[in-house]
């Protein structure tokens, strides 16, 4: 059975939680229920926040995903975050320079300052 997505709706943002692991066994359906998020949410949506607080792996096909997810957002008129606590998944978003494109932040909390 697939991870479920439970958005949580802010009044300026959304919140993604996503899964322990991320890799290529579980991206197409992680892609496809996140641009859902952000499709539900057109026109309303000002920040996407990928909560990454509990994944504890990520592949490069993972951190492509996480810049798929942001030309998703984009697409809608949202500015994509990304929360993340673990040193290995914070490691190869930033040498996946995925860093360098999309805001990172070492905490949930700091993600959605402003939101």
């Amino acid at each position: 059975m697939p991870f479920l997505l439970n958005p949580v709706d802010l009044p300026y943002c959304t919140v993604v939680p996503m899964p322990v692991e991320i890799d290529i066994s579980n991206i197409p359906y992680l892609y496809a229920e996140t641009g859902r998020v952000v499709a539900a949410r057109a026109g309303r949506l000002g920040v996407l926040v990928l909560d990454l607080t509990r994944t504890e792996f990520i592949d490069s096909r993972g951190a492509s995903l996480v810049l798929d997810v942001q030309e998703c957002a984009r697409a809608a008129g949202a500015e994509t975050r990304v929360a993340v606590e673990a040193r290995q998944v914070a490691l190869v978003l930033e040498l996946t320079q995925v860093r360098r494109d999309v805001p990172v932040y070492d905490t949930l909390a700091d993600a959605l300052t402003g939101c």
